[in-house]
């Protein structure tokens, strides 16, 4: 499955990040089989402290200690153009749209075994827009 995974995640385009958007770690919804690839190289439980920030952002560093291995909706920030656009002015190679970010979190649910939220109406994606609301 981490082959599967790691095939998906290369879809997506280059991103510089800045290391800025702390703000939107956490919470959010991971599948178990990235899940467990989360807690495999962090050596620890994912979960999300009093402020419901995941345990995986170093409060020192504002740096995610999985970064390689963070699940596709954190890879998704900063990439979908009207929904999850970085606050910081990181921009991507290649804006993806709505439907691209719902199909490829689909594709990460079908991969993992679970089933896929429900398919958003045709303009907003709900379900990935509240994974980084504020």
């Amino acid at each position: 499955m981490q082959k599967q995974l790691d095939a998906l995640y290369a879809e997506l385009p280059q991103l510089q990040c800045r290391g800025l958007c702390q703000d939107s770690c956490g919470p959010i919804g991971v599948s178990r089989g990235e899940g467990a690839c989360v807690e495999r190289v962090g050596a620890r439980q994912l979960r999300f402290d009093s402020r419901l920030r995941c345990t995986f952002l170093d409060s020192k560093s504002g740096q995610c200690e999985v970064y390689e291995a963070r699940p596709m909706i954190c890879r998704l920030f900063g990439m979908i153009l009207g929904v999850m656009e970085c606050s910081h002015g990181c921009v991507p190679e290649r804006w993806r749209t709505k439907q691209e970010g719902y199909e490829l979190m689909r594709r990460v649910h079908e991969l993992t075994g679970l089933p896929a939220p429900a398919e958003p109406d045709e303009t907003v994606p709900a379900w990935i827009a509240v994974q980084f609301k504020r």
